[in-house]
């Protein structure tokens, strides 16, 4: 499976419409057009705003795993930082 059919199934399991989609991320409507028809590829932030609203994880959504396994804690930029 490829990114575009990947959130185009999470879309319809959330019931949400591209364009609610784009509204939540900040982004064009024709942006997630884009990831949808697979003519473009989400960033790392976006990624991780994906992973996060869609409780997956980002290999999920790239297709690197078939496992759709709910996360029990979302994403966050707290996960990321490195203390040092």
């Amino acid at each position: 499976m490829n990114i575009g059919t990947r959130l185009n199934k999470l879309l319809e399991e959330k019931n949400l419409t591209q364009k609610e989609l784009a509204k939540h991320l900040h982004l064009a409507p024709s942006t997630i057009n884009g990831y949808i028809k697979n003519r473009r590829r989400p960033n790392a932030d976006v990624l991780t705003q994906l992973a996060s609203l869609f409780s997956t994880s980002t290999d999920y959504i790239f297709g690197i795993t078939a496992l759709d396994e709910s996360l029990s804690a979302s994403y966050s930029e707290e996960h990321y930082l490195i203390k040092l």
